[in-house]
């Protein structure tokens, strides 16, 4: 891939395993106060384990990324290319809270975009839980506009997720 490099941001390593784990647990506890804790740790457990990191890391059309800014990573987002039905997703893109309004989830979501033209895809895709407004506030600020909204389940808890895209090329 030729994208230009971005200060900061660099592909997720497993030596990083351990601080990702951190990052979203933190995260989703300053986050997603909505859901109970046994919860997000049984989603985290199930979905982001030392185990599933490695294979997501490896996984083709899977990229996982991290930002560091210097001191030690700050940021972390996955995305997933599906080239079948012309998908490019933001799966996970976090920011530890006191890492917040300095720009790094800015920076994480342009490269994403970037990355996404470079693969020639038209749009990108992720998902906000409805009761985050001040995040789906922020994608819409940043160009993405709501399409649908779709349950997500976190542990035993289910939220609705609003589906938001942003069209990024033009053929």
């Amino acid at each position: 891939m030729s994208i230009e490099h971005i200060a900061n941001i660099r592909p997720a390593e497993n030596t990083d395993i351990d601080t990702i784990r951190e990052l979203l647990r933190k995260t989703w506890l300053d986050a997603y106060g909505f859901i109970p804790v046994e919860d997000l740790d049984t989603y985290l457990n199930a979905n982001y384990s030392v185990a599933k990191l490695k294979e997501i890391l490896t996984t083709d059309r899977e990229e996982c990324f991290v930002y560091d800014d210097g001191t030690g990573i700050t940021g972390w987002m996955r995305l997933r290319r599906d080239d079948d039905n012309n998908i490019f997703s933001v799966i996970s893109l976090y920011v530890l809270p006191e890492a917040q309004g300095k720009g790094t989830g800015k920076k994480l979501l342009n490269f994403a975009c970037e990355f996404a033209l470079e693969y020639r895809f038209e749009k990108v895709t992720l998902g906000v839980m409805t009761q985050k407004e001040k995040s789906a506030k922020w994608y819409q600020n940043n160009g993405f506009s709501i399409v649908r909204t779709e349950p997500f389940t976190m542990g035993n808890t289910e939220v609705e997720h609003l589906i938001m895209e942003k069209i990024i090329f033009f053929q």
